[in-house]
């Protein structure tokens, strides 16, 4: 099974980075915070002091979450210039650089990161993802096994492992370091989701459980409750499934798939063609252009003994995509209907 490596690794650099969240009074009480809430907390304290360096630090890493390399670029220089002897800010150059492509440049800062503290696993851990999205796996695998050297029990270094095994086509290695990085860390989100995916490419019912542990981690999750969902769709629990892209297309409206595959319970599993019909009308009001939906909205009124309406969805699943086999066979059933043999 292949991965898209880059995306994991990317997503990881960026949420890795972030700097200490500080909550005011206000905050706590609402239990509420968000990155930008941090941002203009360190703003507002360099605006007192502009000679304490983790603050500029801090910020940097706020901002390479929020997708804001400008900024975080300068907070880097302005820490360098304060202090050059903290291996954090060369694990920010080093993000900041990899994230603009600039490998090199990024890899040589992840370098002088573990030059200045070889006890520090995260220049090791940050140089085994710049290797994996470079699909150098033994050069990945080599710092790897430095960072296990330096922290055994690292759950981050079991997740890349992981990813690594499953792309050098280690399935069993790869499920066995995914589950050992949740054990280690109940919270690794990354690590459920991950272990999820690959048992559902297995067809392994219990990825539900891992989907379901990583909603726990952050219920409201995009991603994780659309794959929960799935995940007891493909187990034949429909009821639970349709509860949760209930659930979805609730909190996340403009999820096109969640419709789509209540729609496809509905009109498949169920025969329950009116609900398939308005799932399938949500998925299109999304995305017009969604052909399977309007291929499906039509298999429903086909169904319902609503030929005409049949044949138009079909007609505009071909406008939609050229020669777009079902839709031409759906066609093709009709006629055979309306002039037998």
């Amino acid at each position: 099974m292949r991965i898209s490596v880059f995306s994991v690794v990317l997503y990881l650099f960026v949420v890795s980075c972030q700097g200490p969240i500080e909550r005011t009074g206000n905050q706590v009480n609402a239990g509420i915070i968000t990155i930008q809430d941090s941002i203009t907390y360190y703003t507002d304290r360099l605006l007192k002091d502009s000679s304490d360096y983790s603050l500029f630090k801090n910020r940097a890493g706020l901002f390479i979450r929020s997708g804001k390399i400008d900024p975080a670029f300068r907070d880097i220089n302005s820490a360098l210039e304060l202090n050059q002897d903290d291996p954090e800010v060369y694990i920010l150059l080093g993000d900041v650089y990899f994230i603009l492509g600039q490998t090199d440049n990024s890899l040589n800062a992840y370098k002088k990161a573990y030059s200045i503290d070889q006890k520090n696993v995260r220049p090791l851990l940050s140089l085994a993802e710049a290797y994996l999205v470079l699909q150098d796996y033994e050069l990945s695998r080599r710092y790897l096994d430095l960072a296990a050297s330096v922290d055994v029990n690292q759950p981050k270094t079991f997740y890349l492992k992981g990813i690594l095994k499953m792309e050098t086509g280690d399935t069993a290695s790869a499920l066995t370091n995914l589950k050992i990085a949740g054990n280690i860390d109940t919270l690794y989100f990354d690590a459920f989701m991950q272990t999820g995916s690959l048992l559902s490419s297995m067809a392994d019912t219990t990825a539900v459980e891992y989907y379901q542990t990583a909603l726990k981690v952050r219920p409201e999750d995009e991603r994780a409750m659309f794959l929960t969902a799935l995940a007891y769709q493909e187990k034949g629990d429909y009821s639970t499934a349709l509860d949760f892209y209930e659930d979805l297309t609730e909190m996340y409206p403009e999820n096109k798939n969640a419709c789509f595959n209540s729609g496809y319970i509905y009109l498949v599993e169920m025969e329950d063609f009116e609900s398939a019909i308005l799932s399938f009308q949500k998925a299109i009001i999304i995305d017009p252009a969604f052909v399977s939906a309007v291929y499906n909205l039509g298999r429903c009124y086909e169904a319902i003994g609503m030929p005409d309406e049949a044949r138009k969805q079909y007609r505009q699943a071909l406008e939609l995509e050229t020669n777009y086999s079902l839709a031409i066979d759906g066609l093709n059933r009709l006629d055979k209907i309306q002039y037998p043999d």
